[in-house]
């Protein structure tokens, strides 16, 4: 009795127990299925090629076909062996400007008959599920909410949409300081970035203020996890700068550097003390509270041998790139010694 359950049991593992010649050889089989972004609703007769790259089957073969009933593809290639092949497989929509390419697609080689590789489902329309989250530059976490944002496209894909005029998207930030971009307001014409300046007016003291260069990558996905594109805004002050010997051009470590505002956009601190680190940088880093220019005393304390100085009405202006900006390089002087007087030589 316990023999006979024991056949049973080995007999119930194999997959192709109680069938006939399931078995076959390794062939690649992959299937998908193209639905529409918004809706998820199956879209019929787009035209699919999937060619193979590299891997277990013969490189340069294709398959075209087209999605049919529900939206479903299937490709199979045979193998010369058990194991993996790249795809690429190319889209061809018929409302994009272009059809877009998955490339790199990794699928395993199956061996039993009714097998194959489910991608998952891909849209006819790319779209962007992305969030800007928006918060004070020099902040950490000071949310800009409720507030009205526009992105100007200035390059890439063309979008178009309910919330698209003349290029233009728009739409406010949450009570979380978090805008859509673009979800199902607004779609590319390819599966391509578009690239764009955001541009929105913050509460006083600060004014208008953009980002600009902000790129947004669509997904061709039907449901992938979102992404959150945190953005600091306002006006920056990142400065930076090199300190060196005016004669030898070697950068100097341990420079006290003090900057004092007198004037113009406040900041905070309104008095900077730093030094130069042991590669002679140097690093302001205020937080502006205003768009402009900072006016202030900038003293230059370095070590022996070299000659101290006050620069007065220095000024140091707002920009509102997110890269830190170089003031250049600091050169030094070596302080002149002093000479003791000597009464007892004769005069002249």
């Amino acid at each position: 009795m316990l023999a006979i359950v024991g056949l049973v049991g080995v007999g119930a593992c194999d997959p192709c127990f109680g069938t006939v010649s399931c078995e076959v050889g390794p062939r690649v089989v992959v299937t998908g299925q193209l639905v529409e972004a918004m809706s998820g609703a199956p879209v019929d007769g787009v035209p699919i090629r999937a060619v193979v790259v590299r891997g277990v089957a013969e490189p340069g073969t294709e398959v075209v076909t087209t999605t049919s009933a529900g939206g479903h593809w299937r490709a199979e290639f045979t193998a010369f062996e058990a194991g993996e092949v790249f795809l690429d497989v190319t889209v061809s929509p018929p409302a994009l400007s272009e059809p877009y390419v998955v490339r790199g697609v990794r699928v395993h080689t199956v061996d039993v008959r009714g097998d194959a590789h489910l991608l998952p489902r891909w849209v006819v329309n790319p779209w962007f599920n992305i969030h800007g989250e928006l918060f004070l530059r020099g902040t950490d976490n000071d949310l800009i909410m409720n507030t009205a944002v526009a992105f100007t496209r200035t390059g890439g894909a063309a979008i178009t949409g309910p919330a698209v005029s003349d290029g233009v998207f728009r739409a406010p930030t949450d009570p979380h300081g978090r805008v859509q971009l673009f979800q199902f307001a607004a779609f590319p014409d390819r599966l391509a970035s578009v690239v764009g300046d955001l541009t929105l007016t913050l509460p006083a003291p600060y004014g208008p203020a953009t980002v600009r260069g902000v790129e947004l990558v669509p997904t061709h996905e039907y449901r992938p996890l979102g992404n959150v594109y945190r953005m600091a805004v306002g006006p920056n002050m990142d400065y930076y700068v090199s300190v060196a010997d005016r004669v030898t051009g070697e950068t100097v470590g341990g420079v006290g550097v003090e900057f004092r505002r007198t004037g113009g956009v406040v900041i905070s601190p309104e008095t900077i003390t730093t030094s130069s680190d042991a590669f002679g940088w140097v690093r302001l880093q205020p937080r502006a509270f205003g768009n402009g220019d900072v006016i202030g005393d900038l003293t230059i304390t370095p070590p022996a041998p070299y000659a101290g100085t006050v620069i007065r009405g220095y000024r140091l202006s707002t920009f509102e790139d997110g890269i830190g900006r170089s003031l250049g390089v600091w050169y030094l002087d070596r302080a002149v010694p002093s000479v003791a007087p000597d009464f007892n030589a004769a005069s002249p």
